[in-house]
């Protein structure tokens, strides 16, 4: 489960990468990375194993746009 999770997530990023233009124009930040909640208890595991919760900010030129992002 958590393969399939990294794998979507890594195709989106991708996507939108090959949207937003040149990939040196995307900035990826990973603020938080952890398997703990915020009162450091381990979180449940899941049929297959431990989960881990991955927070990223995405930063792109303010002309392109992100293919799921709808502005009106």
């Amino acid at each position: 489960m958590k393969k399939l999770i990294c794998a979507v997530c890594l195709a989106l990023l991708l996507a939108t990468a090959a949207r937003a233009g040149d990939p040196a124009d995307v900035k990826v930040e990973t603020l938080v990375k952890t398997g703990s909640s915020w009162d450091g208890v381990l979180l449940p595991a899941y049929p297959a194993g431990r989960p881990e919760v991955t927070i990223l900010r995405i930063t792109i030129r303010p002309e392109q746009a992100c293919p799921c992002t709808v502005i009106r």
